[in-house]
């Protein structure tokens, strides 16, 4: 079961008329194993050519960067999901807004 969700074996087995989107992030900061296998990732996404979104922030693997990066992924998100950006649309204008070497501080919301 383990090799059926390889994440390379789903990459060079997908069925290229289906839609599919992918977003994938790493903190800079983030183990060196784990930056590693995202770039991996990424690479084949390319050699396959498989659209995506990928991003490398300043940050680490703890909740200050999920906190920070949770923004760039929910513009992510609702851009190829249908969604009435119901979910926080302060922080989602500051993601669009925020370039690639900002990541928008996170907003409270009541």
């Amino acid at each position: 079961m383990e090799e059926l969700l390889h994440p390379y074996e789903l990459i060079q087995n997908t069925d290229r008329s289906f839609s599919i989107r992918v977003y994938v992030d790493v903190g800079l900061d983030d183990y060196e194993r784990v930056v590693r296998m995202n770039r991996n990732v990424h690479r084949a996404l390319l050699e396959y050519g498989i659209a995506h979104e990928y991003n490398e922030f300043p940050g680490g693997h703890d909740w200050d960067y999920v906190d920070r990066a949770l923004p760039t992924s929910l513009v992510f998100l609702c851009r190829h999901l249908p969604c009435q950006s119901k979910v926080a649309p302060d922080l989602v204008t500051g993601a669009k807004n925020c370039g690639k070497d900002k990541i928008p501080a996170r907003k409270e919301v009541q």
